[in-house]
């Protein structure tokens, strides 16, 4: 996983094969804690939601304006949106390990997407599944909140998540779509080079 301070969104910042995942995974360590926040600023979000393609390039500095003219509410709305990514990671580690989700979980979740519900608008085209949609005009600031919980709404009623997993290194979430269903690693090119270093380095001691 990647654990550079300054965030340079990359390729490698979106391995879930899960937009919502990939956010989950915007915070870690190489091991199991969850320390290297990456999500320092307004700014941060915008350009990881960019990089994600979750918003335009226009709804981009459209953010930008709204956080210059108003910091204290972006404040808030970044505050609100880690301590809501946390609440979504608790509930996907739990279906990961096969674990029931706890309370606080499920309702941080449930309120979240409600809420997105409610500011969300009905899309539809002849011949096209119709879909929710958030217009970040009039949402403003927690368009990229609301859009993350429409997803994941999207996801847990259509059984998207029943093949999440946790990197067995770090708290990274992903989705299984090996062939074998026998992915181990967030990436093969961090924590499962490590892992396969960590294991030489041992058989080297034990000889």
């Amino acid at each position: 996983m990647n654990t550079i301070d300054t965030p340079q969104w990359s390729s490698s910042d979106f391995i879930a094969d899960d937009i919502l995942l990939d956010f989950l995974n915007t915070t870690g360590a190489k091991d199991k804690q969850r320390t290297n926040e990456r999500l320092h600023s307004s700014r941060a979000l915008f350009d990881w939601a960019l990089a994600a393609q979750l918003i335009s390039e226009g709804e981009h500095q459209r953010l930008l304006q709204q956080d210059k003219a108003d910091t204290a509410s972006a404040g808030r709305e970044l505050e609100q949106i880690i301590l809501w990514r946390e609440a979504v990671h608790g509930l996907m580690r739990a279906y990961a390990n096969s674990h029931a989700p706890e309370a606080v979980a499920v309702k941080a979740v449930e309120t979240a997407i409600k809420q997105a519900l409610a500011s969300a608008q009905l899309r539809h085209s002849v011949g096209e599944p119709g879909f929710w949609d958030i217009d970040a005009e009039q949402t403003g600031l927690p368009t990229i909140r609301h859009r993350l919980a429409l997803h994941l709404n999207k996801g847990l009623t259509g059984g998207q998540y029943q093949q999440v997993k946790e990197c067995e290194a770090c708290t990274w979430l992903f989705i299984d779509t090996s062939r074998s269903r026998r992915r181990r690693w967030c990436s093969m090119s961090t924590c499962g080079n490590r892992a396969k270093a960590r294991r030489f380095y041992q058989n080297e001691n034990k000889m």
